[in-house]
Protein backbone atom coordinates (compact mmCIF):
# COMPACT_ATOMS: atom_id res chain seq x y z
CA UNK A 1 0.00 0.00 0.00
CA UNK A 2 1.31 3.43 -0.85
CA UNK A 3 1.53 6.01 1.39
CA UNK A 4 -0.22 9.59 0.47
CA UNK A 5 3.88 10.71 -0.54
CA UNK A 6 4.39 8.23 -3.20
CA UNK A 7 0.76 8.31 -4.19
CA UNK A 8 0.79 11.46 -5.51
CA UNK A 9 4.57 11.44 -6.86
CA UNK A 10 3.38 8.70 -9.12
CA UNK A 11 0.29 10.42 -10.40
CA UNK A 12 2.32 13.37 -10.86
CA UNK A 13 5.44 11.79 -12.77
CA UNK A 14 2.15 9.94 -15.02
CA UNK A 15 1.19 13.21 -15.84
CA UNK A 16 4.27 14.53 -16.90
CA UNK A 17 5.01 11.95 -19.05
CA UNK A 18 1.55 11.64 -20.37
CA UNK A 19 1.44 7.85 -19.32
CA UNK A 20 -2.11 5.79 -18.69
CA UNK A 21 -1.83 2.79 -19.22
CA UNK A 22 -1.26 -0.64 -16.89
CA UNK A 23 1.23 -0.43 -13.89
CA UNK A 24 1.76 -4.00 -13.76
CA UNK A 25 5.09 -5.31 -12.96
CA UNK A 26 5.50 -6.40 -16.97
CA UNK A 27 7.92 -6.10 -19.47
CA UNK A 28 5.31 -3.34 -21.63
CA UNK A 29 4.88 -1.02 -18.60
CA UNK A 30 8.54 -0.77 -18.39
CA UNK A 31 9.21 -0.20 -21.55
CA UNK A 32 5.80 2.35 -22.06
CA UNK A 33 7.14 4.17 -19.35
CA UNK A 34 10.74 4.28 -20.40
CA UNK A 35 9.71 5.68 -23.93
CA UNK A 36 7.08 8.10 -22.77
CA UNK A 37 10.02 9.28 -20.08
CA UNK A 38 12.82 9.74 -22.49
CA UNK A 39 10.33 11.63 -24.82
CA UNK A 40 8.79 14.37 -22.07
CA UNK A 41 11.81 14.69 -19.71
CA UNK A 42 14.57 15.17 -22.10
CA UNK A 43 18.29 14.85 -21.07
CA UNK A 44 20.22 18.16 -20.37
CA UNK A 45 22.98 20.03 -18.26
CA UNK A 46 21.94 23.03 -18.20
CA UNK A 47 22.24 23.90 -14.48
CA UNK A 48 25.73 23.03 -15.14
CA UNK A 49 26.17 25.94 -17.15
CA UNK A 50 24.38 27.88 -14.75
CA UNK A 51 26.65 27.54 -12.42
CA UNK A 52 24.08 25.86 -10.09
CA UNK A 53 24.99 22.44 -8.13
CA UNK A 54 23.23 19.41 -8.79
CA UNK A 55 21.03 17.94 -6.34
CA UNK A 56 19.64 14.22 -6.31
CA UNK A 57 17.59 14.16 -4.00
CA UNK A 58 13.98 12.88 -4.16
CA UNK A 59 12.29 15.99 -3.10
CA UNK A 60 14.84 18.13 -5.76
CA UNK A 61 14.04 15.57 -8.75
CA UNK A 62 10.34 16.12 -8.32
CA UNK A 63 10.47 19.63 -8.19
CA UNK A 64 12.77 20.48 -11.02
CA UNK A 65 11.62 17.44 -13.58
CA UNK A 66 8.21 16.88 -12.57
CA UNK A 67 6.78 20.31 -11.14
CA UNK A 68 8.56 22.71 -14.10
CA UNK A 69 9.71 21.94 -18.03
CA UNK A 70 12.97 20.83 -16.96
CA UNK A 71 15.84 17.59 -17.54
CA UNK A 72 18.68 16.58 -16.10
CA UNK A 73 21.46 14.25 -16.92
CA UNK A 74 21.73 10.36 -15.94
CA UNK A 75 21.80 10.96 -12.09
CA UNK A 76 18.27 12.56 -12.36
CA UNK A 77 16.76 11.40 -15.11
CA UNK A 78 17.79 7.76 -13.83
CA UNK A 79 17.39 8.05 -10.75
CA UNK A 80 14.38 9.48 -10.55
CA UNK A 81 13.27 6.49 -13.04
CA UNK A 82 14.34 4.05 -10.19
CA UNK A 83 12.26 5.86 -7.15
CA UNK A 84 9.28 5.02 -10.24
CA UNK A 85 10.34 1.51 -10.91
CA UNK A 86 10.82 0.29 -7.41
CA UNK A 87 7.84 2.54 -5.90
CA UNK A 88 5.34 0.48 -8.37
CA UNK A 89 7.24 -3.10 -7.45
CA UNK A 90 9.99 -3.63 -9.41
CA UNK A 91 13.16 -4.99 -8.81
CA UNK A 92 15.71 -2.56 -9.81
CA UNK A 93 19.43 -2.17 -9.27
CA UNK A 94 21.55 0.58 -9.82
CA UNK A 95 24.96 -0.03 -11.58
CA UNK A 96 27.53 1.54 -13.04
CA UNK A 97 28.47 2.06 -16.91
CA UNK A 98 31.99 2.96 -18.37
CA UNK A 99 30.98 4.95 -21.13
CA UNK A 100 33.11 3.32 -24.59
CA UNK A 101 31.77 5.86 -27.35
CA UNK A 102 33.45 9.71 -28.09
CA UNK A 103 36.84 8.82 -26.17
CA UNK A 104 40.29 7.37 -26.12
CA UNK A 105 41.37 5.66 -23.22
CA UNK A 106 39.71 3.87 -20.53
CA UNK A 107 37.44 6.69 -18.78
CA UNK A 108 36.19 5.62 -15.20
CA UNK A 109 32.95 4.33 -14.04
CA UNK A 110 30.60 7.06 -13.91
CA UNK A 111 27.58 6.15 -16.01
CA UNK A 112 24.42 5.30 -14.02
CA UNK A 113 22.28 2.91 -15.74
CA UNK A 114 19.47 0.30 -14.41
CA UNK A 115 19.14 -3.06 -14.10
CA UNK A 116 15.52 -4.10 -13.81
CA UNK A 117 14.74 -8.31 -13.75
CA UNK A 118 10.95 -9.23 -14.60
CA UNK A 119 10.21 -12.91 -13.99
CA UNK A 120 13.20 -13.97 -13.61
CA UNK A 121 14.71 -11.69 -16.85
CA UNK A 122 16.75 -9.05 -16.85
CA UNK A 123 16.68 -5.62 -18.81
CA UNK A 124 18.67 -2.84 -19.10
CA UNK A 125 17.09 0.40 -18.75
CA UNK A 126 18.46 3.88 -19.14
CA UNK A 127 16.75 7.25 -19.50
CA UNK A 128 19.62 9.38 -19.79
CA UNK A 129 22.40 8.57 -22.79
CA UNK A 130 22.62 11.85 -23.60
CA UNK A 131 24.03 12.41 -27.42
CA UNK A 132 22.98 8.12 -27.99
CA UNK A 133 20.20 7.70 -25.59
CA UNK A 134 18.07 4.69 -25.71
CA UNK A 135 14.30 4.99 -26.19
CA UNK A 136 13.70 1.36 -24.83
CA UNK A 137 14.65 -1.46 -22.39
CA UNK A 138 17.62 -4.04 -23.62
CA UNK A 139 17.33 -7.48 -22.81
CA UNK A 140 19.93 -8.58 -21.03
CA UNK A 141 20.30 -12.07 -22.92
CA UNK A 142 20.04 -9.82 -26.21
CA UNK A 143 23.03 -10.89 -28.33
CA UNK A 144 21.34 -10.90 -31.18
CA UNK A 145 19.97 -7.38 -31.21
CA UNK A 146 16.57 -6.26 -30.25
CA UNK A 147 15.49 -3.35 -33.12
CA UNK A 148 13.30 -0.74 -32.05
CA UNK A 149 11.76 2.37 -33.88
CA UNK A 150 14.75 3.29 -35.91
CA UNK A 151 17.54 1.73 -33.81
CA UNK A 152 19.07 -1.97 -33.12
CA UNK A 153 20.70 -2.92 -29.73
CA UNK A 154 22.42 -5.60 -28.15
CA UNK A 155 24.14 -6.42 -25.25
CA UNK A 156 27.10 -8.94 -25.77
CA UNK A 157 29.29 -10.28 -22.67
CA UNK A 158 32.55 -8.94 -23.72
CA UNK A 159 34.84 -11.02 -20.76
CA UNK A 160 33.37 -11.99 -17.66
CA UNK A 161 31.95 -10.27 -15.62
CA UNK A 162 31.58 -7.19 -18.76
CA UNK A 163 29.24 -6.33 -20.23
CA UNK A 164 28.73 -4.02 -23.47
CA UNK A 165 25.94 -2.27 -24.81
CA UNK A 166 25.90 -1.70 -28.57
CA UNK A 167 24.07 0.13 -31.27
CA UNK A 168 24.07 -0.85 -34.90
CA UNK A 169 25.22 1.95 -37.18
CA UNK A 170 26.13 2.06 -40.55
CA UNK A 171 29.32 0.50 -40.55
CA UNK A 172 28.57 -2.22 -37.97
CA UNK A 173 27.98 -2.54 -33.99
CA UNK A 174 28.94 0.89 -32.01
CA UNK A 175 30.00 0.55 -28.17
CA UNK A 176 27.88 2.58 -26.11
CA UNK A 177 29.06 1.71 -22.66
CA UNK A 178 30.66 -1.60 -20.48
CA UNK A 179 29.24 -2.20 -17.09
CA UNK A 180 28.91 -5.39 -14.37
CA UNK A 181 26.24 -6.75 -12.66
CA UNK A 182 27.57 -5.47 -9.30
CA UNK A 183 25.05 -3.29 -7.49
CA UNK A 184 25.53 0.41 -6.50
CA UNK A 185 24.36 2.58 -4.02
CA UNK A 186 22.99 6.03 -4.45
CA UNK A 187 26.06 7.33 -2.21
CA UNK A 188 28.35 5.81 -4.57
CA UNK A 189 26.24 8.76 -7.32
CA UNK A 190 26.78 11.47 -5.26
CA UNK A 191 30.37 11.12 -5.71
CA UNK A 192 30.18 11.00 -9.50
CA UNK A 193 28.06 13.67 -10.09
CA UNK A 194 29.75 15.78 -7.98
CA UNK A 195 32.64 15.08 -10.17
CA UNK A 196 30.85 16.05 -13.45
CA UNK A 197 29.34 18.97 -12.11
CA UNK A 198 32.23 21.08 -10.56
CA UNK A 199 35.16 19.60 -12.47
CA UNK A 200 36.76 21.67 -15.83
CA UNK A 201 37.87 17.99 -17.12
CA UNK A 202 34.22 16.62 -17.03
CA UNK A 203 32.86 16.75 -20.49
CA UNK A 204 29.52 17.81 -18.90
CA UNK A 205 31.01 21.05 -18.52
CA UNK A 206 32.60 21.88 -21.83
CA UNK A 207 29.42 21.34 -24.32
CA UNK A 208 25.49 21.92 -23.76
CA UNK A 209 23.58 18.78 -24.35
CA UNK A 210 19.75 18.76 -24.65
CA UNK A 211 18.04 15.48 -26.11
CA UNK A 212 15.27 14.23 -26.72
CA UNK A 213 14.19 10.75 -27.92
CA UNK A 214 11.32 9.20 -29.16
CA UNK A 215 10.01 5.78 -30.93
CA UNK A 216 11.49 7.03 -33.99
CA UNK A 217 12.23 10.54 -33.75
CA UNK A 218 15.54 11.94 -32.18
CA UNK A 219 16.40 15.81 -31.64
CA UNK A 220 19.71 16.93 -30.44
CA UNK A 221 21.20 21.26 -29.62
CA UNK A 222 24.57 20.67 -29.28
CA UNK A 223 25.50 24.42 -27.45
CA UNK A 224 24.05 26.07 -30.41
CA UNK A 225 23.38 23.50 -32.89
CA UNK A 226 19.75 21.71 -33.27
CA UNK A 227 19.84 18.48 -35.21
CA UNK A 228 17.95 15.22 -36.17
CA UNK A 229 19.59 12.34 -35.67
CA UNK A 230 22.52 10.92 -34.11
CA UNK A 231 25.85 13.14 -32.89
CA UNK A 232 27.12 13.26 -36.32
CA UNK A 233 24.52 14.67 -38.58
CA UNK A 234 24.37 17.71 -40.21
CA UNK A 235 23.15 20.80 -37.85
CA UNK A 236 19.95 21.70 -39.37
CA UNK A 237 20.39 25.27 -38.11
CA UNK A 238 23.23 27.21 -35.80
CA UNK A 239 21.48 29.57 -33.85
CA UNK A 240 22.59 33.00 -33.51
CA UNK A 241 19.60 34.51 -31.71
CA UNK A 242 18.95 34.30 -27.80
CA UNK A 243 15.38 34.85 -28.30
CA UNK A 244 15.46 32.02 -30.84
CA UNK A 245 17.55 30.00 -28.91
CA UNK A 246 14.67 30.19 -25.65
CA UNK A 247 11.85 29.47 -28.15
CA UNK A 248 13.76 26.31 -29.11
CA UNK A 249 14.28 24.64 -26.00
CA UNK A 250 11.08 25.29 -25.52
CA UNK A 251 9.39 24.25 -28.59
CA UNK A 252 11.89 20.88 -29.43
CA UNK A 253 12.70 19.94 -25.60
CA UNK A 254 10.18 21.29 -23.71
CA UNK A 255 12.58 22.91 -21.81
CA UNK A 256 11.28 26.30 -20.23
CA UNK A 257 14.15 28.70 -19.31
CA UNK A 258 12.83 31.86 -17.55
CA UNK A 259 14.58 34.86 -20.16
CA UNK A 260 17.67 35.69 -17.61
CA UNK A 261 18.52 31.77 -17.78
CA UNK A 262 18.05 31.60 -21.43
CA UNK A 263 20.27 34.95 -21.46
CA UNK A 264 23.03 33.65 -19.29
CA UNK A 265 22.96 30.31 -20.83
CA UNK A 266 23.02 31.65 -24.68
CA UNK A 267 26.04 33.95 -23.71
CA UNK A 268 28.47 31.30 -21.41
CA UNK A 269 28.25 29.34 -24.58
CA UNK A 270 29.22 32.11 -27.40
CA UNK A 271 31.83 33.04 -24.54
CA UNK A 272 33.52 29.51 -24.29
CA UNK A 273 32.83 28.85 -28.16
CA UNK A 274 34.84 32.21 -28.56
CA UNK A 275 38.14 31.10 -26.52
CA UNK A 276 38.15 28.07 -28.33
CA UNK A 277 38.62 29.78 -31.91
CA UNK A 278 41.13 32.69 -29.91
CA UNK A 279 43.26 29.62 -28.58
CA UNK A 280 43.14 27.99 -31.90
CA UNK A 281 44.15 31.20 -33.88
CA UNK A 282 47.11 31.67 -31.36
CA UNK A 283 48.44 27.58 -32.14
CA UNK A 284 47.63 28.58 -35.82
CA UNK A 285 49.97 31.22 -35.27
CA UNK A 286 52.43 29.62 -33.30
CA UNK A 287 52.74 26.48 -35.52
CA UNK A 288 53.05 28.91 -38.78
CA UNK A 289 55.44 31.60 -37.00
CA UNK A 290 58.09 27.85 -36.74
CA UNK A 291 58.58 27.97 -40.33
CA UNK A 292 58.70 31.25 -41.12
Amino acid sequence: MLDNVASKRLSAYFARIEYGASTAVAEETLRNVLLLQCWNVPFENIDIHLGRGVSLSTETLFRKLIGSLRGGYCYELNGLLHYILTTLGFHVSMLAGRTRVGGAGVPPKTHLLLLVEIRGRKWIADAAFGVHGLNTCIPLDAAGGVKYGNDTYRVVRERDPIYELQRLEAAGWLALYDFTLVPMESIDFEIMNYFHSTNPASHFRNRVVVSRVGYCTRTLMLDLDLRKGHSGSPALVSITDVAVFRETLLCEFQVDLNAEDAGKLFEAIVARKQRKFQLKSYQTVRNVGRFV
